[in-house]
C-alpha cells in the first residue's frame, strides 16, 4: 500500500507537465510491484494451515492483494498515459474529476495510509471516512458538464485517438478510485470500525472505540 501510494503521488506530480518521465517510469514500477503481489500468493495460501494472531484470514488476505493488483494496473495506466494523453485532454481530466485537486487528494491519501496501517497493525478503521472518493469525482464531472447537456459523443470525436485515450484514463482514474473505496470495505470487515460510543466521552473524558476499548 506503501508503494501504491508512492506511485500515486508520482503520477500527480508528472499529470499535465508535458513530460515523458510518467512513460519512463510506469512499466518498471508496474511490473517490479505486480511480481511482489504475485509472489505473495504462495504464503497467503499456506496462511489457512498455519497459527496466526492476526483477524486477516487467507480469504480476506487474498482479497486484498487482488485489489491491490488493481490498483498497481490503474496507476500504470495513467502514468503511460500521462506521457502519450495530449496535455489539453490531461487538463480536462483533472478539471473533470478532481484528479489534482488538494482536497480529494489529500482525501485519497489519508484513506490508502489508513488503509496500510490498519493491515499492519490490526486496528479498526475510523466510522467517518471521506468515502465514497469515486462519488466526489462523479460530483465534480456532473458539475464540470453542466450547460454542456447538448454535446454528444460523435463519430468524428471517436475517430479522434486523442479522445479515445482520453476515455482510457478516465476509466482507470474512476476505476482507482473505485477499488480505493473496495479496500475500506474488506478492511472494514474484518476489523470493523472504532467509532464513539454514547456521543462522546465518558464522565472521566475518556473516549471508547469499537467493542468498549479505552483511549
Amino acid at each position: 500500500m506503501r508503494t501504491l501510494s508512492t506511485h500515486y503521488a508520482l503520477l500527480l506530480t508528472v499529470w499535465a507537465q508535458n513530460s515523458t518521465e510518467g512513460k519512463r517510469l510506469a512499466e518498471p514500477l508496474s511490473l517490479q510491484l505486480a511480481e511482489t503481489l504475485v509472489s505473495l500468493d504462495g504464503p497467503i495460501k499456506l496462511l489457512g494451515f498455519e497459527f496466526s494472531s492476526s483477524r486477516f484470514d487467507s480469504a480476506s488476505l487474498a482479497k486484498v492483494n487482488s485489489l491491490c493488483r488493481s490498483l498497481n494496473r490503474q496507476l500504470g495506466r495513467l502514468l503511460l498515459l500521462s506521457s502519450s494523453l495530449p496535455q489539453e485532454f490531461q487538463e480536462q481530466l483533472a478539471r473533470q474529476t478532481g484528479l489534482l485537486d488538494h482536497r480529494l487528494i489529500g482525501q485519497v491519501m489519508a484513506v490508502m495510509g489508513l488503509c496500510e496501517q490498519a493491515l499492519k497493525t490490526g486496528d479498526a478503521l475510523p466510522e467517518i471516512l471521506p468515502t465514497p472518493l469515486f462519488k466526489q469525482a462523479v460530483d465534480n464531472w456532473s458539475r464540470g458538464r453542466r450547460g454542456q447537456e447538448e454535446q454528444v459523443i460523435s463519430a468524428e470525436m471517436m475517430r479522434d485517438e486523442g479522445y479515445r485515450r482520453f476515455c482510457v484514463a478516465a476509466s482507470a482514474y474512476f476505476g482507482f478510485l473505485i477499488t480505493v473505496d473496495e479496500m475500506v470495505l474488506v478492511v472494514k470487515g474484518v476489523l470493523g470500525e472504532a467509532h464513539l460510543v454514547g456521543g462522546g466521552g465518558d464522565r472521566e473524558g475518556r473516549w471508547l472505540l469499537g467493542d468498549d476499548v479505552e483511549v
